[in-house]
């Protein structure tokens, strides 16, 4: 089944605005096929705060119209506690170094393990999937999700979009510039759909609000917890890691021809899960940090498949779960929370870090706001 294009259609449409931090107030656009429409007027303005607490299985995207990292969810304490899961909306900007804690009046249920990527087309965060408990023991008491939601930072407002592949956790998402599309990789489902992870690959279209299964004829091995970005200059979705895989090659999907293409694995890091990836664009490398038990920062080069650990001096620490996100403006890479190995398993990490590839350097910043 080869990628078939959709044309992009102009969406219009109001939503009824929420007082932001970001400045400008532009709804989020309505799509061809016509969600729930969760927005309503707010009831409390945003109040400044320090940083979000310390957590894990959180997502964050960069919000281009924004310029601001948006974080949210993860599990704040012990993950056998459902009550632990969060569905706070917090935004980061680096040039002031401040987080501010948004206020969206309806949105999605307190999740862990939710997949998000930023549609820079329609300026919008797109999520799916997540569940209430991200830590995979015994399945039957975990909760799986199979909504999408879109998040505008501008408005501060959820809208609810149309159900998606089966539900699961775990799971990883990109957007595709070159497509306007966000391409979905692997996940845990619950018994029986997917066992122990997934290998299949969906794409979804904003502004047709519909999601798409595709057929490549390889793939990768089933994974859940793994890393994955988009080489923007390779036009190639790349895929690496994941629970219980001892081989530890990238994967590259190309959209348009449906195909995965297994990479050589000379070197680089010794294969894990919860570590994070992102893409420099203007370095033209994935950046991967971390992962459970392991403190390292690679770059690896997509035209000549290979990787280079970096050894700054010093890191964040040992750190799993935790999310990364490459804002182009400032050409850096931001980190937040994660769960440090070394010490108590709930204990977890609630401070921001750069990382800067053309000097090697991560600078922890510490917002004290």
């Amino acid at each position: 089944m080869k990628f078939k294009s959709a044309p992009i259609i102009v969406a219009s449409g109001l939503l009824i605005l929420a007082l932001t931090a970001c400045g400008g107030a532009e709804p989020i656009p309505t799509p061809t096929v016509s969600p729930t429409d969760t927005s309503a007027p707010p009831t409390a303005t945003h109040v400044p705060g320090p940083h979000p607490s310390g957590r894990t299985h959180h997502e964050m995207v960069y919000d281009s119209k924004c310029d601001q990292v948006v974080l949210f969810g993860g599990t704040t304490g012990n993950y056998d506690d459902p009550t632990n899961a969060t569905n706070e909306v917090w935004t980061y900007d680096l040039a002031s170094n401040t987080w501010f804690e948004r206020a969206p009046w309806l949105g999605p249920q307190p999740m862990s393990d939710v997949a998000a990527a930023y549609d820079s087309e329609s300026n919008v965060t797109i999520l799916f999937g997540g569940g209430t408990i991200p830590y995979i023991r015994g399945f039957e008491t975990d909760i799986f999700l199979d909504e999408t939601w879109a998040y505008s930072c501008d408005t501060d407002t959820w809208k609810e979009m149309a159900k998606g592949p089966i539900a699961r956790l775990g799971n990883q998402m990109v957007y595709h510039t070159a497509s306007n599309r966000i391409i979905l990789f692997g996940g845990a489902a619950p018994p029986g759909q997917i066992a122990a992870g997934g290998n299949d690959t969906w794409v979804y279209d904003f502004n047709e609000d519909s999601w798409q299964e595709m057929a490549p004829s390889t793939r990768p091995p089933k994974r859940y917890h793994h890393a994955m970005a988009y080489d923007s200059e390779s036009d190639k979705v790349l895929v690496w890691g994941g629970r219980d895989l001892p081989d530890p090659s990238m994967w590259a999907y190309d959209l348009y021809t449906d195909t995965w293409e297994k990479m050589a694995a000379v070197g680089g890091p010794l294969n894990r899960n919860f570590a994070a990836m992102v893409y420099d664009s203007k370095a033209d490398r994935v950046i991967l940090y971390g992962g459970l038990g392991k403190d390292d920062t690679w770059a690896y080069d997509y035209n000549s498949a290979s990787w280079t650990e970096m050894k700054p001096e010093t890191g964040p620490g040992k750190l799993a779960k935790h999310s990364m996100v490459y804002d182009p403006v400032s050409d850096k890479t931001i980190l937040f929370g994660g769960r440090y190995y070394d010490s108590d398993k709930f204990e977890y990490m609630d401070e921001t870090w750069i990382y800067d590839y053309s000097t090697n350097t991560w600078i922890n910043m510490s917002p004290t706001n």
